[in-house]
């Protein structure tokens, strides 16, 4: 174990633990001192890849997106009755949306410790550089497989994984040149077309000097509709609406 991971393993216990016992005080004293220390931030809808078993890229509305300036506000009311905590941002495609670096950059002037989950498709060389000068715990990347057939059938988007292997040694690249160490992760959804070739995928993220995989089944969403849910019957494992 490296002495990244082993440092974000003991924060995050931490964390657990002093989250399990102001829950305690709570529900057996009724003192009420607890209060979230980790936030998801739903940043988009949109998205530009066409992932199967995702319909963002295909609904027929989007919901009105909260503009970089309110959500530096909502950042800083969060921080003001919180304290210190940590925001995961995600979509969508977060970086398709104008100013989200802007905002990354707000959140480490703040101090507010921040990660992403995306696709990485908009990555570049200068974009990566400001992204790593924000200082981010993690960057998940979005990646189904090692091998470029199944992972781009299923992200929906022609040259997928060659887009995620550059910018994994783009993230390692500045990783190394800031002397910033943060934690590079793989977010997996494993599904029927998938799952075989996991073993494999584990040595080829080693090899690709990724730090963590986190592997998450494919399962219905409340709002497919009744032709995805019988197209999608070929990546669902039997029992996963359960």
């Amino acid at each position: 174990m490296n002495f990244l991971f082993a440092k974000k393993l003991i924060s995050r216990g931490s964390s657990v633990g002093q989250a399990f016992f102001t829950e305690k005080l709570y529900v057996s004293h009724n003192i009420d001192v607890t209060k979230p220390s980790r936030i998801i931030g739903m940043v988009n809808q949109r998205c530009n890849y066409k992932c199967r078993y995702c319909n963002c890229w295909n609904l027929d509305e989007y919901k009105d997106e909260i503009s970089i300036k309110d959500w530096k506000k909502s950042l800083d009311s969060l921080k003001e009755f919180i304290g210190n905590f940590t925001i995961q941002f995600l979509g969508g495609e977060p970086f398709l949306k104008k100013g989200f670096i802007e905002l990354l950059e707000y959140c480490n002037e703040q101090n507010i410790a921040w990660g992403v989950i995306t696709n990485g498709s908009a990555f570049k060389e200068t974009t990566v550089q400001r992204i790593v000068a924000a200082r981010p715990p993690n960057i998940d990347i979005s990646v189904d497989s090692h091998k470029q057939i199944i992972n781009d059938s299923s992200r929906g988007y022609e040259g997928a994984l060659s887009k995620i292997e550059k910018v994994i040694n783009l993230l390692k690249k500045h990783r190394e040149l800031s002397k910033y160490s943060f934690l590079i992760r793989l977010k997996t959804v494993v599904s029927k077309a998938n799952f075989l070739d996991l073993p494999e995928m584990v040595l080829w993220a080693k090899e690709m000097g990724v730090d963590m995989i986190d592997f998450s089944p494919v399962r219905p969403m409340w709002n497919w509709t009744e032709k995805e849910k019988k197209q999608l019957k070929l990546l669902i494992f039997p029992n996963s609406e359960n």
